[in-house]
């Protein structure tokens, strides 16, 4: 599996620290892992996979990372938390693809059909909750072993 970052320098983090937390929780991926910073996208983050180059898109918002809603920057260590938890989670989208392949995105996986709202059935669909409980488990870890890798150097 081949890791690339783009525009990694929207981020206060390090490059090495973020591989080896790709490398641990996403260790199961068979395909290329893409990084994206990316302004132009409203949530955390955001998964798909791309099928002609056979690779995983992870897209990271530096925005609702990064930045406070005044528009000012977040604490480094909340900024760090925020990105870790934030790619964790789409790992393990990433991981839920891999394992269920088309299935992944039926709607009896990413929508609850009792749910009326659009949002609030995705939100609570199966595939969201098991990413949320996966990122809950892991998240002190994650920061755990990023902060031992880069302040070990």
């Amino acid at each position: 599996m081949n890791i690339v970052f783009k525009y990694l320098d929207r981020s206060c983090l390090d490059e090495d620290g973020l591989k080896r937390i790709i490398k641990k929780y996403g260790s199961a991926l068979k395909y290329d892992v893409v990084v994206v910073f990316d302004l132009r996208i409203r949530d955390f983050g955001t998964y798909e996979f791309s099928s002609t180059k056979r690779k995983h898109i992870i897209r990271i918002s530096p925005i609702k990372c990064c930045y406070n809603d005044d528009g000012s920057r977040k604490n480094k260590s909340v900024e760090k938390y925020e990105v870790i938890s934030a790619l964790i989670h789409e790992l393990r989208h990433a991981q839920q693809k891999e394992e269920l392949g088309h299935e992944f995105w039926s709607k009896k996986y990413s929508l609850r059909s009792d749910i009326i709202s659009k949002f609030a059935s995705d939100f609570y669909s199966p595939c969201e909750v098991d990413a949320r409980l996966y990122e809950n488990r892991n998240i002190l870890q994650a920061v755990e072993l990023y902060n031992s890798l880069c302040y070990s150097k």
